[in-house]
């Protein structure tokens, strides 16, 4: 999630300035047994703490890398939601190290 300041929120920076926070990390089949069965090993969530500033946010999803080394192309599914309402969902195809900006959207 990049924020109208370009800040990034990710695995790497888990809060932003503006109250954005991931709390929840998508490192799939790279995860280690014990910590996988603690979460949903393949989803991400950032939400705010507080209301978010007004201007243009952009969703990015990036394939780091592969865990296994013939791995090769995984899917990924984006879902937006507002006060708990599905309000948009994406579907993707990703390479190795491939970044892409999935949606934007503008707060008011």
């Amino acid at each position: 999630m990049v924020d109208p300041g370009e800040e990034t929120v990710s695995f790497q920076r888990r809060e932003g300035a503006t109250g954005a926070r991931i709390d929840q990390i998508a490192r799939g089949a790279c995860a280690p047994e014990s910590e996988a069965a603690e979460q949903n090993e393949r989803v991400e969530n950032v939400h705010w703490t507080r209301v978010p500033p007004a201007g243009e946010y952009r969703v990015e999803v990036h394939y780091l890398f592969e865990c296994d080394t013939d791995a090769g192309p995984t899917t990924a599914t984006v879902s937006m939601a507002v006060a708990g309402e599905i309000v948009g969902s994406y579907n993707l195809t990703l390479t190795p190290t491939q970044r892409e900006t999935v949606v934007r959207f503008a707060l008011e």
